[in-house]
């Protein structure tokens, strides 16, 4: 018997990319290898397209649905299914990762009159009770990594060809995607990867090649469209199979499973590729994984030692950025509050509610690694965008019920009670276990978090980054003062909350608040005592001030389109009391950085600073966000005259091109005189409007 290569394409672009990037990806890459493909029907692919990517199809390139559908047809592709919207399996409700795999078979049906059989496990984030819910699904074929089954102790030359794995009774077969080829295809010679496949077929005649990659290495990844289409890599691929195709042949994954049997059984543990698995850990230990890696690799035991060391779990990015846990715990609210609403709502409503919903479970906002993830904001947009307007859809089909107006439960699934407070224009969650802070608040009717920011984090990759800078500006003769690295990337002590308080000494300046210069109180995420009285959350912490006992009341409630916040401090002796009492806003509106938003101050009408600016401001009552084109404004009012700083946050990310600056969002910081509030229990009041 021949030996076989499985040639597996996944092309999949996150739901909320911009059309430009996805209409760029889809001429320089997705286009020209399907009509390089399609001229060599003798060779058999299997393509898995995710439903995002079949969206954009659809509506833009109408052609293209039109060209695959005829290689289908024609039988020598055959489509892999999944999840439609590309969540990472084990992180979504079962009964949605099954509807999401139901929702793409009718899919699949509708425009291409097949179904599937075999499933693309996204990012291959791999849990062994996903072979229940995929077998209930009716998926009977995955594709995973070589690397998941070396982990479970299965040697390299045991992974040409596919296993039954076991969950509970029900069975699926899990093809091992070959990393050689994976790290060849398209990057080396051809001759290189053949060469390989050879050799593994000297020793092993009837081996399975799975090669199992994201079409995306075929002409968007830096430089790759040249090498494959105007140097011609990827005709000369498919020359070369087809002159060797007596001793190896192509075959769909169906075609493969009819005619070969299983090398076994097996049992594959948490994984995901090699990669994922280090970027998933924390920063501390990410730095010892890769000094271990390196001495493992001057010692030239990478083989050898590999196998049984690996890096960390997917989730944990859910405890390594809040941002990221923020958006799952909320999908997972809304899911839940869906399931309850099933026989409630119409039909027609439950689907469209849960095609939202699914949209919202796209992964690729969810985890940062060598491409943005979590630190593009319209991924994270998109996320929230999809939850809030799966909820509109169900709020309306009952009739304009929300739920209840105040509920207490472990929202973010850290051993502490959260507070969300809702009406017909906001959902919002308060945090007492963090500072009293408020985590998420959403504007209903613009589907938008305006707490969708990114706090700053250390990552591994920035000591790169500086460095490469330094070289850089070393070898500048026009360096500008600013430009020094250490200066540019600035950190956050503590989750860029909404109503985060601070005691600060008079001497910090904008410039040490910025960059979190200063010495901390203990405001910022310390627990506070709470209750919820009449429909407000009502807070209070005690603390001490210049060795003097003092007690901070805050309390938040709701109005129509407008959050009402209310401090208090209380002091047990009173005396003369320096410092600077301030509280942190922080924000984002809808469109990002986006020209059109400007500050304006007090009752000014007029001109205003754009939100990327720094700066302060005295003696302001009102700050108003203000969209120059007609649309949703933020409007902060204060009770007592204040003075305000402001500043942009941003990060500094690593993408497959480089490094980039990008913007999280901004922040507006009032300050007032300690010594003024402590005399006689003076009451702030500080009121967000959305208009």
């Amino acid at each position: 018997m021949n030996s076989v290569l499985l040639l597996t394409l996944h092309f999949h672009q996150p739901v909320g990319n911009f059309d430009s990037v996805v209409e760029r990806v889809h001429d320089d890459c997705y286009r020209p290898f399907l009509d390089t493909v399609a001229s060599y029907p003798a060779i058999k692919f299997n393509m898995h397209l995710s439903g995002s990517l079949l969206d954009w199809f659809l509506k833009n390139r109408p052609e293209t649905i039109a060209l695959i559908k005829g290689m289908v047809a024609a039988g020598n592709v055959e489509l892999v299914g999944g999840a439609i919207y590309e969540p990472v399996f084990s992180t979504i409700p079962r009964d949605d990762l099954i509807g999401q795999i139901d929702m793409m078979r009718r899919m699949t049906k509708d425009l291409f009159k097949r179904d599937f059989k075999s499933a693309w496990i996204p990012e291959r984030v791999w849990e062994p009770h996903l072979v229940t819910e995929l077998a209930t699904a009716g998926i009977e074929n995955l594709v995973l990594d070589d690397t998941h089954f070396l982990y479970a102790g299965i040697t390299k030359d045991r992974t040409y060809g596919y296993y039954i794995s076991e969950d509970n009774g029900n069975t699926v077969r899990i093809f091992a995607s070959d990393k050689p080829l994976r790290y060849t295809i398209p990057f080396r010679p051809v001759e290189e990867s053949l060469k390989y496949m050879k050799d593994v077929t000297s020793r092993i005649p009837d081996a399975v090649f799975m090669y199992g990659d994201d079409v995306e290495k075929f002409g968007e990844w830096p430089g790759t469209h040249k090498l494959v289409y105007e140097d011609g890599w990827l005709k000369e691929f498919l020359d070369c199979l087809e002159k060797n195709k007596a001793w190896l042949s192509t075959e769909t994954i169906g075609e493969c499973v009819e005619s070969r049997g299983a090398l076994g059984r097996v049992y594959l543990p948490t994984a995901s590729y090699e990669e994922m698995l280090e970027w998933a850990l924390p920063l501390e230990t990410r730095e010892s994984y890769q000094k271990i890696k390196r001495d493992i690799e001057n010692n030239d035991k990478t083989e050898e030692y590999l196998p049984f060391i690996r890096g960390g779990f997917f989730r944990n990015f859910f405890s390594k950025y809040y941002e990221s846990n923020q958006m799952h715990k909320r999908m997972l609210y809304v899911s839940s509050r869906l399931r309850k609403a099933k026989g409630k709502i119409k039909h027609k409503d439950l689907f469209r509610a849960r095609r939202e919903l699914y949209k919202g479970q796209c992964n690729c906002a969810y985890w940062h690694g060598m491409f943005g993830g979590v630190y593009l904001y319209h991924l994270r947009r998109s996320v929230y965008e999809n939850l809030l307007k799966a909820e509109e859809i169900m709020n309306r089909s009952l009739g304009g019920k929300i739920g209840e107006a105040v509920q207490v439960n472990d929202f973010d699934g850290d051993g502490s009670p959260e507070v969300i407070m809702q009406n017909r224009n906001i959902w919002m969650c308060a945090k007492p276990s963090s500072g009293g802070t408020i985590i998420e608040f959403d504007a209903r009717e613009t589907h938008c978090n305006i707490l969708n920011i990114m706090t700053r984090y250390r990552e591994y990759y920035h000591k790169d980054w500086e460095e490469k800078e330094q070289t850089r500006m070393r070898s500048s003769s026009k360096t500008q003062p600013d430009s020094n690295p250490k200066e540019v990337i600035k950190y956050d002590t503590f989750r860029k909350a909404a109503f985060t308080d601070y005691l600060l000494d008079g001497s910090v300046n904008l410039e040490d608040f910025e960059k979190g210069r200063f010495t901390k109180s203990d405001f910022p995420n310390a627990p506070f005592d709470f209750k919820v009285k009449n429909g407000r959350l009502v807070m209070e912490r005690k603390t001490t001030i210049s060795d003097s006992a003092a007690t901070l009341r805050k309390e938040f409630s709701l109005h129509k389109n407008c959050l009402k916040a209310k401090y208090v401090f209380e002091e047990a002796s009173v005396g003369e009391k320096s410092g600077i009492f301030g509280v942190e806003l922080p924000f984002i509106m809808p469109d990002a950085n986006s020209f059109r938003y400007v500050y304006r101050f007090n009752d000014q009408t007029q001109g205003g600073f754009g939100i990327e600016s720094k700066g302060a401001t005295p003696r302001v009552r009102k700050v108003l966000v203000f969209d120059q084109n007609g649309g949703f404004n933020l409007e902060f009012t204060f009770s007592e005259e204040c003075d305000i700083w402001r500043f942009p946050i941003k990060t500094v990310s690593r993408f497959e091109r480089g490094y980039e600056e990008i913007y999280q969002g901004s922040v507006i910081f009032a300050r007032w005189e300690l010594s003024r509030l402590l005399s006689g229990g003076r009451e702030i009041r500080i009121d967000l409007k959305l208009s």
